[in-house]
């Protein structure tokens, strides 16, 4: 082989190496965005069941004591 085809060839081998190695980056950082966006979506989740909770324990109360409320209201008239 001439020199300039090895040379030719180093190059092409660094520009393949290069282009794996950034292309390794891209997929890593992809990866770190989609577990990050996965975590906050469990977060999220969890938060929601929480204030769906709260809000049916609000409303159950809510149903008791505000006709018992009117109730001994209505008799003191």
């Amino acid at each position: 082989m001439k020199r300039k085809e090895l040379i030719q060839i180093e190059r092409d081998v660094k520009a393949i190496r290069k282009f794996v190695t950034e292309s390794m980056y891209r997929l890593a950082e992809s990866d770190r965005k989609e577990k990050l966006a996965r975590e906050w979506k469990a977060v999220a989740l969890i938060f929601d069941r929480l204030f769906f909770i709260f809000y049916v324990v609000i409303i159950s109360i809510s149903l008791v004591v505000v006709p018992v409320t009117l109730r001994a209201g209505l008799g003191k008239k």
